[in-house]
């Protein structure tokens, strides 16, 4: 199991340039730029209501660093509610953890 969380993990990693390489070759104005980035929070937030499980957690880690940087407060705050109210405990669970790094 922890063989598939690294390379899953490296995997991610390894993806963020090719993301970057995309906004840097495609995004030539700020309105294409403006549309990418609240696109990709948008669709992390609309995440927190899949009826599958990893995918609801998945969008409420999402925010875990902005969460402590102190970002996106209300965002932040909105899904810890509807993850604290989960049947899933593992959504739970991240929705505790958001809340702890927002502190």
């Amino acid at each position: 199991m922890l063989a598939v969380f690294l390379y899953a993990r490296s995997k991610v990693e390894s993806e963020i340039p090719l993301f970057r390489s995309w906004l840097r070759r495609y995004v030539k104005n700020w309105a294409h730029c403006d549309a990418v980035g609240m696109e990709l929070l948008a669709e992390f937030v609309s995440w927190t209501d899949a009826p599958e499980l990893w995918v609801r957690r998945g969008g409420m880690v999402a925010f875990m660093r902005s969460g402590r940087l102190g970002l996106y407060g209300e965002v932040t705050e909105a899904l810890v509610e509807k993850g604290r109210r989960d049947p899933e405990l593992y959504v739970r669970t991240a929705a505790e953890w958001l809340e702890r790094q927002r502190r």
